[in-house]
C-alpha cells in the first residue's frame, strides 16, 4: 500500500515536471511569434496615431496635461502614494519636438509591422508605446494599455521577425539559413497566452465582484444607454429586456470560460469561434473598438505553427507527423 501510493506520488511528479518542461522549455517555431508581431504592430499604431489630433493639447507645456500636472494627478514622487510612471515624452514638451518623437514612433511601428530589423524595431516600440501609455496615467488611460504594453514586451522576447517580414526576405536573398525553432519563440508566446487568459480572469472576476447589474442582467443596458458609447443605435433592445440579460450573462461567462476552455484543445476552436460575436457586439455597444479588435488579434497567440503552416509545406516537411509525435495531453 505504502509502495503504491509512493509511486502515486512519483509518477504525479514526473508528470508535472515534464509537462511543465514542455510547456516552457521546448523549442518552437517563431511563425505565430511572427503573425503576432504583425498584427501587435497594427494595434499599436492605430493606439498611438489616436493621439495625433490631440498630441500637442495634451501633452505640450502649456497643454491640459504638462509633466508637473500629471505628477500631481498621479502622485508621482509622493511618497505617501508611492507611484512612478517613466515615459519618454515627459523629455518632450515643446510642440515640434513632440511632433518629431511622434513621427519617429509611427515610422517605428511601420517598420515593426513590416519586420524590418525586427529585433531593434521591437524594443523601440515597446519603449515608444509604453511611453504614451504612462504620459498621461489614470486620465487617458483604459483597459487597453495593461494589455497591450506587456505584449509588446513579449515580443522583444523571441525571433519575432524570423517569418512573415522583410528580415526573413533579406536573409534568404543572403542565402542564410532560415531561423529554425528556438526556445525564445515558444517563451514569448507562452507568456502571451498566459497573460491574456489572466486578463480574462481578472475582467470576470471583477464583473462579479463590481456591481449587482452584472448578476441581474442589467449591466449592458448601462453600457448602451451612455449616448456617447454605442457605435449603433441599440434603442430596439428596450423592449427586449430578456436579450439584454442574456448579452450581459453571456458576457461573463465567456470572460470566466475562455482562460479555461482555451488551454483545452478540442474547445479552442469553439472559443475563439464564440470570440468573434461576443467582442464585436462589445465594440458596437461600448464603442471600444481597439479593445476588441486587440482581444480578437489575442486569438493568434493560441495557433500552432502546424496551423499557421500552409497544408503544402507541412506535408513537404513531415511537421504534422512530427506534430503528433510530439503531442503533448490536450491542456497544453
Amino acid at each position: 500500500m505504502i509502495a503504491a501510493i509512493q509511486e502515486y506520488f512519483a509518477d504525479l511528479a514526473r508528470s508535472v515536471t515534464e509537462g511543465w518542461t514542455y510547456f516552457w522549455f521546448r523549442a518552437a517555431e517563431a511563425k505565430t511569434l511572427s503573425m503576432l508581431r504583425i498584427a501587435l504592430a497594427c494595434v499599436s499604431l492605430i493606439y498611438v496615431l489616436g493621439f495625433t489630433s490631440d498630441l500637442t493639447f495634451w501633452f505640450a507645456s502649456d497643454g491640459v496635461l504638462p509633466v508637473g500636472r500629471v505628477y500631481e494627478i498621479a502622485g508621482i514622487g509622493d511618497p505617501e502614494m508611492g507611484a512612478s510612471y517613466w515615459s519618454l515624452l515627459y523629455f518632450f514638451q515643446n510642440p515640434s519636438d513632440l511632433w518629431i518623437l511622434h513621427a519617429f514612433t509611427v515610422l517605428v511601428l511601420i517598420a515593426l509591422a513590416c519586420g524590418l530589423f525586427s529585433r531593434v524595431t521591437a524594443v523601440l516600440a515597446f519603449v515608444l508605446v509604453l511611453s504614451y501609455a504612462q504620459r498621461s496615467p489614470i486620465v487617458l488611460t483604459g483597459l487597453i494599455e495593461p494589455i497591450l504594453c506587456p505584449l509588446m514586451l513579449y515580443l522583444c522576447l523571441g525571433p519575432c521577425g524570423a517569418h512573415y517580414s522583410i528580415d526573413e526576405l533579406w536573409r534568404r536573398r543572403a542565402g542564410k539559413p532560415a531561423v529554425g525553432k528556438t526556445y525564445s519563440a515558444n517563451i514569448a508566446t507562452r507568456l502571451m497566452q498566459v497573460h491574456v487568459s489572466m486578463f480574462f480572469v481578472m475582467m470576470g472576476l471583477s464583473k462579479l465582484g463590481a456591481s449587482y447589474v452584472w448578476w441581474n442582467g442589467a449591466a449592458m443596458w448601462n453600457v448602451l444607454a451612455r449616448p456617447e458609447s454605442p457605435l449603433v443605435d441599440f434603442k430596439f433592445l428596450r423592449s427586449s429586456p430578456l436579450l439584454v440579460y442574456f448579452w450581459t450573462h453571456a458576457m461573463v461567462l465567456f470572460e470566466l470560460a475562455y482562460p479555461v476552455a482555451i488551454w483545452i484543445r478540442p474547445l479552442r476552436p469553439l472559443m475563439i469561434a464564440v470570440s468573434i460575436p461576443i467582442w464585436i457586439l462589445y465594440a458596437l455597444a461600448s464603442g471600444n473598438w481597439l479593445l476588441a479588435l486587440l482581444m480578437l488579434v489575442m486569438n493568434l497567440a493560441f495557433f500552432t505553427p502546424l496551423q499557421v503552416k500552409p497544408q503544402s509545406e507541412a506535408a513537404k516537411t513531415g511537421d504534422g507527423a512530427q506534430a503528433a509525435a510530439d503531442r503533448m495531453p490536450a491542456h497544453v
